[in-house]
């Protein structure tokens, strides 16, 4: 598969967002299950002293740069003709899909109603500026 320029930036986004995502879990998260294993303390309390934007960092940083990687990464498949628009949809859906097994405790996490207004925010956003991701293509 050959890949323009457009789609090689995209892609490069959306490693780098979910590299950033991912330090930032490690660095101001590190409590969750998934690193517990390291027995890291959480650097948030040193490094930001302001609660409220100590809550955004650790809570929906990461989450926002997982969902824009998810996005950009569709973006690429739905412009090169290899998602058909249920399957977009489908994919599109994931972050709410897996909040909600949160919720019924079919996956390991919390479930929080500001995740899915995050995700919803940032889906909108996407289509808004590619609207390709709901068209249907021929």
């Amino acid at each position: 598969m050959k890949l323009g320029k457009r789609h090689k930036i995209f892609l490069t986004t959306s490693v780098v967002c979910l590299a950033l995502g991912f330090l930032n879990y490690l660095l101001f998260s590190s409590h969750i299950l998934f690193f517990s294993f390291l027995h890291i303390h959480p650097a948030s309390s040193i490094i930001i002293h302001n609660a409220a934007l100590r809550h955004i960092v650790t809570g929906y940083i990461s989450d926002a740069f997982w969902v824009s990687a998810l996005c950009l990464v569709t973006i690429v498949f739905t412009e090169l003709k290899h998602l058909s628009l249920p399957e977009r949809i489908l994919i599109l859906s994931l972050p709410l899909l897996l909040e909600f097994a949160q919720f019924f405790q079919l996956v390991a996490g919390t479930f929080d109603l500001a995740d899915i207004a995050l995700y919803v925010t940032v889906i909108m956003i996407f289509i808004f500026l590619f609207p390709c991701l709901l068209k249907l293509q021929r």
